[in-house]
């Protein structure tokens, strides 16, 4: 039986997902409360997974930090779901290889990443990045939004050979497909 990280009542808007599942929690997480957090700094260092270009047109938009870790760490969670609950060793692996990929250790990052990889996120947070990631295809030029889906593809299924126990990528995995099927609608 799989145990939530959050029961909420039904999120209708991006904006009510990322308020309970995403920006309080990491507020009350890694912030105290007169500390402000400088998003071009923080999540700029923080999460070197995606590419310069990409990052730059992300936060040239003002897209505010909560969104960025929601965007890049939510299919790195359904991947580690993907199976079944991830036990000790996975998560261990897969916190190394985010690592690896470009997510600062011990950083807000890699920590919420932690957190979801012990309880696991409500199924309709994906559905909601599903519908992020389709507004940004509508704003995003088209080669900075093609370099986002193969950075976050590329992490996807390291995640996914993590579970699986392979440590490398896999060619085609099930959630990166459903994944790539979110960049492309």
């Amino acid at each position: 039986m799989t145990t939530y990280a959050l029961q909420q009542p039904a999120a209708t808007t991006l904006d009510d997902v990322f308020g309970f599942h995403v920006e309080a929690s990491f507020r009350r997480t890694f912030l105290k409360p007169e500390q402000k957090f400088d998003a071009q700094e923080g999540v700029a260092n923080d999460i070197r997974l995606l590419p310069e270009r990409v990052m730059q047109e992300i936060l040239g938009m003002k897209v505010p930090e909560s969104k960025v870790y929601f965007l890049t760490l939510v299919p790195l969670a359904q991947a580690a779901w993907s199976q079944d609950s991830p036990n000790s060793l996975q998560v261990g692996r897969i916190m190394e290889r985010v690592v690896e990929l470009g997510i600062r250790r011990n950083s807000p990052a890699h920590q919420l990443l932690r957190a979801w990889l012990i309880a696991r996120p409500e199924p309709r947070m994906f559905d909601v990045w599903r519908d992020y990631v389709s507004a940004l295809k509508r704003v995003m030029s088209p080669d900075v939004f093609e370099q986002l889906r193969r950075a976050i593809l590329h992490a996807t299924r390291s995640v996914t050979a993590c579970v699986e126990g392979f440590g490398l990528t896999l060619p085609n995995d099930h959630t990166s497909r459903q994944i790539n099927d979110a960049f492309q609608a």
